[in-house]
């Protein structure tokens, strides 16, 4: 069974997440319900999770901090937080401690179904080893900053928006071409897309780049000039500095980090 933890201050959403793993059921067992960072770090003592599901913002200190924390010590779980619109300003340490996965509030039973079948699909990939590995996917592909909107969606044409960003994120795209594929002027688009998610077109793009890079630096030995290549940047220069303000370190010491020996060498960079 996969041990997981869910963390956050507020009781009804710390029950109800909780409850959501529960009813889902094997390989997920929920091992502690914490409120707080502290109680997290102290039932980790006894037990490692395998799997830890955590608020970002919480009194004290907050879900990354936690996670952090829990890597300091070693821990190579599976991490995923839960995280508002205003949340993603947190976007960049979010990546450097290895989050899995997010899931934007309001969380429904069928958000977290959705998220439990990723996170179980990808044991089985793993030749169902006892742990989730860090660097399996670090953002998955069902990532998408949506707000936390009073009526819980996107405008359509933001939402198509997206959809092609998403299935374009390795090929040179222009905001005339993502409006047409949304059906709406290029200024509208950038206006709104801006003001639903927080971010600009072109920085969700390199956004869902740079993720693309995390999952491939992590899972293949591709050397970074055919990632760089296969996501559609000049040069391998551009790519690291790029990846380099996302992330906060090179591609090759990222996969270092994650590999161990040899690998910055081997890859080239």
């Amino acid at each position: 069974m996969i041990r997981t933890f869910v963390v956050d201050d507020e009781p009804a959403a710390l029950g109800r997440y909780a409850a959501f793993v529960e009813e889902y059921g094997a390989p997920f067992s929920v091992a502690a319900r914490c409120s707080c960072a502290r109680e997290a770090l102290e039932a980790a003592t006894l037990r490692a999770p395998d799997l830890v599901i955590t608020d970002i913002r919480m009194p004290g200190e907050d879900g990354l901090t936690l996670l952090q924390h829990l890597r300091d010590t070693g821990w190579d779980g599976a991490a995923v937080v839960i995280s508002g619109y205003d949340d993603f300003s947190y976007a960049q340490k979010a990546i450097r401690v290895g989050i899995l996965d997010f899931l934007l509030k309001p969380v429904f039973p069928e958000d977290m179904r959705a998220l439990l079948d990723r996170l179980s699909s990808r044991v089985i990939e793993e030749d169902r080893r006892p742990g989730l590995r860090r660097g399996t996917t670090i953002a998955s592909a069902a990532f998408r900053p949506f707000p936390d909107l009073p009526e819980s969606e996107l405008p359509e044409q933001v939402r198509r928006a997206i959809r092609f960003l998403d299935a374009h994120y390795d090929s040179h795209i222009t905001i005339d071409e993502v409006a047409e594929a949304a059906c709406v002027s290029p200024a509208w688009l950038s206006a709104s897309f801006k003001r639903f998610t927080g971010l600009s077109i072109m920085e969700y793009a390199r956004l869902r780049r740079t993720q693309k890079a995390c999952e491939l630096l992590s899972g293949t030995d591709a050397p970074l000039k055919e990632i760089a290549d296969k996501l559609s940047f000049p040069d391998l220069p551009t790519f690291a500095k790029l990846f380099r303000k996302v992330v906060g370190t090179s591609p090759g010491a990222y996969r270092k980090s994650l590999h161990g020996a040899g690998d910055e060498h081997r890859s080239g960079g």
